[in-house]
This record gives C-alpha cells, sequence and structure tokens, in this order.
C-alpha cells in the first residue's frame, strides 16, 4: 500500500452516487484517467489498484466491475485476462453488434424488411436482393440465421 498514491488518487477524482471515483484530470481518448510518472503515461485504475492492494499481478489488467473507464475506486476494481475482460463484455451486452459495430453495412431496418419478406413467402432470395439492394449473401445469412441474431422479426 502506498500512502502518497492513494493521497494522490484521492484528490483528483470526484465520487459520484453509484460509488464510483471519478477521475477528473487528463483522460486518454476512451475515457481512462491518465498519470504521468517520468515521462511515462499510467492508467490511474491501475494505479489506484497498486495503490491500495499492491502491484498488479504479471501478465493481468485491471478490470472494472462498473464499467466506467474513468472510475478508480479500488473496490471497483480487479485483476483480470483479457479473456475475463472480452466475457464481461459479453455478459454485459457492450459488444458492438449490427449496426453499432463500426464495421457493419447494413442497418436493423433492412434486416427487419429481409426478415417480413421472407415471412411473406417470396418464391426467390435473389428477388429479395435486387428489390432491397442488398446482396443476395446478406438474404442468406439472414435466412439460415448466420448473421444478425440479435434482430427478432415479428414471428421470433
Amino acid at each position: 500500500m502506498n500512502k502518497s498514491d492513494q493521497d494522490y488518487i484521492l484528490a483528483r477524482v470526484k465520487v459520484t452516487p453509484y460509488g464510483c471515483w471519478e477521475w477528473f484530470r487528463c483522460r486518454c481518448k476512451k475515457g481512462y484517467g491518465q498519470i504521468s510518472r517520468g515521462g511515462k503515461l499510467f492508467r490511474a485504475h491501475r494505479v489506484a489498484w497498486s495503490a491500495w492492494n499492491g502491484p498488479v499481478p504479471k501478465g493481468l489488467g485491471v478490470l472494472h466491475s462498473c464499467d466506467n473507464p474513468p472510475c478508480c475506486n479500488p473496490e471497483h476494481l480487479r485483476p483480470g485476462t483479457q479473456l475475463d475482460n472480452m466475457r464481461d463484455r459479453a455478459l454485459r451486452g457492450r459488444t458492438a453488434r449490427g449496426e453499432r459495430h463500426g464495421r457493419a453495412r447494413y442497418t436493423s431496418a433492412q434486416v427487419l424488411e429481409v426478415k417480413r419478406l421472407l415471412e411473406e413467402g417470396w418464391l426467390s432470395q435473389r428477388r429479395i436482393a435486387k428489390a432491397l439492394g442488398v446482396p443476395y449473401s446478406f438474404v442468406l445469412d439472414i435466412k439460415y440465421r448466420n448473421r444478425w441474431l440479435h434482430v427478432k422479426g415479428a414471428g421470433e
């Protein structure tokens, strides 16, 4: 436990109603607090973890239970692997899917329209693709549930 690090952090956080200690100084683009020491940048939540709990175990990161990147509350932090972090993200519904994904080419509305036309029994998936101006493979992916499973149609 490092008292000077604890004092440093406590002087630079604001406590929220949810118990988060939000770092209000310099932050990176993703919202994590940053601390500069000896010309190097460190994530504030990692410094906080170390100040209250000792060094971060080798090969592990410091994960937030509160999903709040600027939070430095040691009670909201725990060591974990990248796999743990990805599992947390999926369990909490923070994985970018559908149009929220940065590389998405189609919208949920287009998916619903394909599903509606398939349910109505259009004779050909190729006709659906042509009518909507989307690739045939997109229609097949919807029909055979290869993609966009999170978008539910009327009969699902």
